[in-house]
């Protein structure tokens, strides 16, 4: 009866340790994504739409921006899987390692999606 009672606190405890990882890093990306969006609605309400739309590199930039934004879901979802697959046992040292990996994953992400968006407004300088 005590090992099965230390077995399920052992299994929550490590349950906890990974929602703490995960909200770590969606605290993150929650600033990342209100960010997009201020760039995004300042966009809207100056009127570059209809340059953009206009501009060359149109096409490029937006499969860009999908191809990024793709890769951006899918680091999420690496992220969230090693938070799930017990990267809490391997310690306080893995844990830091993990995190700074997956932040640098998608700085790296968001830092591409916005060099595309710029191709967005950049376009053409007449």
């Amino acid at each position: 009866m005590q090992t099965e009672t230390q077995s399920i606190t052992i299994t929550q405890a490590k349950q906890d340790a990974a929602s703490i990882f995960l909200a770590k890093v969606f605290n993150w990306m929650a600033a990342g994504l209100g960010i997009t969006g201020l760039v995004a609605y300042g966009t809207a309400a100056s009127g570059l739409a209809v340059r953009i739309i206009n501009s060359p590199f149109f096409v490029t930039s937006l499969i860009g921006v999908f191809i990024f934004t793709g890769l951006t879901a899918y680091d999420v979802q690496k992220i969230k899987r090693m938070g799930e697959e017990g990267i809490m046992a391997q310690g306080r040292e893995a844990i830091t390692k993990g995190s700074i990996m997956g932040a640098l994953a998608l700085y790296l992400d968001f830092i591409n999606l916005f060099l595309m968006l710029l191709r967005f407004f950049g376009g053409s300088r007449d």
